[in-house]
């Protein structure tokens, strides 16, 4: 997800299921904890970028969770692979999660930064 998406969350080393633009995407969850996440993805992302992340569940429905990515390496050289490290930025409900409300949250973050 890129301001306009969601990931499902799985277990650590599972594939999970990432939205960018409105497109799904794969991505594996490398590692998980209370301050971020580590994610393999075939695309890089820049520093400073957002994503969301669903995390399951035992029962209802997942809870999305937003990162601010802050690094990003290629996993090697030649390598179709990145390692992006994220910093936990918010717990968001499943209502955040539509386009309209994520371009609301995106308009109200750069009118109060600015």
């Amino acid at each position: 997800w890129r301001e306009q998406g969601a990931a499902k969350g799985r277990k650590k080393g599972q594939p999970q299921r990432k939205v960018a633009a409105g497109r799904p995407i794969n991505a594996f969850v490398l590692e998980l904890s209370v301050r971020g996440v580590g994610i393999m993805h075939s695309e890089s992302m820049a520093e400073g970028e957002q994503f969301i992340l669903l995390l399951p569940r035992a029962v209802g429905e997942p809870v999305p969770v937003q990162y601010a990515v802050v690094r990003c390496e290629q996993c090697g050289r030649g390598s179709s692979a990145f390692a992006i490290g994220a910093r936990f930025v918010a717990i968001l409900t499943m209502a955040d999660v539509t386009p309209e409300a994520l371009e609301v949250r995106r308009i109200r973050r750069a009118i109060l930064a600015g």
